[in-house]
């Protein structure tokens, strides 16, 4: 079975790559590090479904620089963590027999 992978997680832009920086409050001095991080898939994945992106990006009152794939792909997983946060969390309602 062939898996759908984000195009936005592989191609990030410099410009996703400094918003990065500047939410996770990466030095400059340690900017080598999280690029190596970054470069790890399991690392990526972990880093941009960080809820911290998503809310660093709704609460900006600047017009950001990012690609489209970066925002709609942050936007997307917060949605999807909510969702099965309250899937998981509700009672499953059997229907009474």
């Amino acid at each position: 079975m062939k898996v759908i992978q984000p195009y936005c997680r592989s191609k990030l832009t410099h410009a996703d790559i400094e918003f990065i920086f500047g939410v996770l409050g990466v030095d400059m001095k340690d900017e080598q590090a999280l690029v190596s991080l970054l470069l790890d898939e399991s690392t990526r994945d972990l880093i941009l479904d960080d809820s911290a992106l998503f809310h660093a990006i709704i609460e900006s009152p600047d017009q950001l620089h990012i690609s489209l794939h970066f925002y709609f792909y942050t936007s997307c997983i917060m949605f999807l963590k909510k969702l099965i946060s309250r899937t998981m969390s509700s009672p499953i309602m059997w229907p009474a027999y």
